[in-house]
């Protein structure tokens, strides 16, 4: 299969507010090049060169979004729908928040989509007890802490995202040992193979992307703890029938509101539901949707421009 990839030019201060716009018009995966963010991983790593790529440190990054649509009978229309919602945004920014919303096009190939990020991905440790690592590189684990093998491919998900590592941090503080885990929007599986390695005993993951089946499923296998997940395609938790002691889900606002209904269906009394993908405009919506559906609100983090809301039903 081939995408082509649109790069949606734009400042830092919009670029939550332009993913929110994209997702609510049905595109929940994206690439965020971000000027400011990279100018200061530069600057954070100026004494140890030689953990960043040459070509890296050349890199001439312009805040952008990116956005992947499949080559198919569909394209056109995706891409029309896009810069319908781009002309909107544009005649409503009088305080100029998302820059030139220029878009730019390229045509790339599955593979390459798959391999040419991994470059950028290096080991990093997330909460008290977690290391993540790409399956292609050593690292010292002078911590003994616990390891998460990730190759994602082509579908999202290494875990450094501020909205992943709220929700492995959520993990690590709520989950218990032998507790039953929902996994909404599994994507590469990250969270689900967290839950695993974290002890719970056993994880069900859930997404509406093939890929992402696919990839969770393989990285299950890679991280040995296969026989603990089940995945399998569902819009939300629609087709879920496991009664859980965690539900976790790391997607959208508005896509939570449309969620928190049925966790409360298949989360047991007193459990926890862990969602993130919340900016700061949206995140009372959420908690709202909370609070109706009968959750008690335990923590409302942020990390960045993201948040994370951890509720118990009651």
């Amino acid at each position: 299969m081939n995408y082509n990839e649109i790069s949606i030019y734009t400042k830092t201060e919009g670029i939550d507010l332009l993913i929110s716009a994209l997702s609510d018009i049905g595109i929940d995966s994206f690439l965020i090049e971000d000027k400011k963010e990279f100018e200061e991983f530069l600057e954070d790593n100026r004494e140890t060169w030689d953990l960043v790529d040459e070509d890296l440190k050349k890199k001439n990054i312009e805040t952008n979004v990116k956005v992947y649509i499949l080559e198919d009978e569909s394209q056109a229309e995706k891409i029309e729908e896009i810069k319908n919602m781009l002309n909107r945004l544009k005649a409503s920014d009088s305080e100029d928040i998302f820059g030139s919303l220029n878009m730019t096009f390229n045509d790339i190939k599955e593979e390459d989509w798959a391999n040419n990020w991994k470059k950028y991905f290096k080991p990093f440790n997330v909460g008290k007890k977690l290391l993540i690592k790409p399956t292609w590189e050593e690292c010292d684990n002078k911590e003994n802490r616990i390891i998460l093998e990730i190759d994602p491919g082509a579908s999202f998900g290494t875990g450094s995202h501020e909205t992943t590592k709220m929700c492995l941090i959520g993990l690590e503080d709520y989950m218990k040992e032998g507790d039953e885990v929902i996994d909404v929007g599994c994507g590469s599986g990250i969270l689900s193979i967290a839950a695993a390695k974290l002890g719970c005993k056993h994880v069900t993951g859930v997404d509406i992307d093939p890929m992402c089946i696919e990839t969770s499923s393989y990285l299950s296998k890679i991280n040995s703890v296969s026989d603990k997940f089940d995945v399998f395609i569902g819009d939300l938790a629609e087709k879920v029938d496991v009664q859980a002691d965690v539900v976790v889900a790391n997607i959208f606002a508005h896509i939570i509101k449309r969620l928190t209904p049925d966790t409360k269906r298949i989360l047991k009394k007193g459990g926890i539901f862990i969602s993130s993908g919340i900016i700061k405009e949206t995140v009372d919506t959420v908690i709202d949707s909370y609070k109706e559906n009968g959750f008690e609100i335990l923590e409302v983090n942020n990390m960045g421009d993201w948040y994370c809301v951890v509720g118990k039903r009651l």
